[in-house]
């Protein structure tokens, strides 16, 4: 009676590679799909957009508030109400005029 050859151990690692290969191909597919739907939504949907461009004036508006806030001297136009005039006698002792500018 003949013996049976011994089986290689080597097709556990084939097929766990295969396993795993299987899940990389499954996870990449779902994210591609997941991120093509949002796109899809993002062009058909104009009130994202909207809401982008609202933040962004938002932000804006806060940043030229932040630098008006800072200014130095006397004020023309000043749009910030409890802010005044400052720094009027800086420069003074060096006869240098400092009044303008910015904190």
């Amino acid at each position: 009676m003949e013996s049976e050859p011994p089986q290689s151990k080597g097709w556990w690692w084939w097929f766990l590679v295969l396993v795993l290969a299987a899940l990389v191909l499954c996870a990449s597919s779902i994210s591609i799909w997941k991120n093509f739907h949002q796109l899809e939504i993002f062009r058909r949907a104009p009130k994202h957009s909207q809401v982008i461009v609202d933040k962004y004036a938002n932000a804006l508006s806060l940043s030229v508030q932040f630098f008006n806030v800072q200014k130095s001297g006397k004020l023309v136009n000043n749009k910030i109400s409890w802010r005044g005039d400052s720094a009027m006698g800086d420069g003074k002792e060096e006869n240098l005029d400092l009044t303008k500018g910015m904190y």
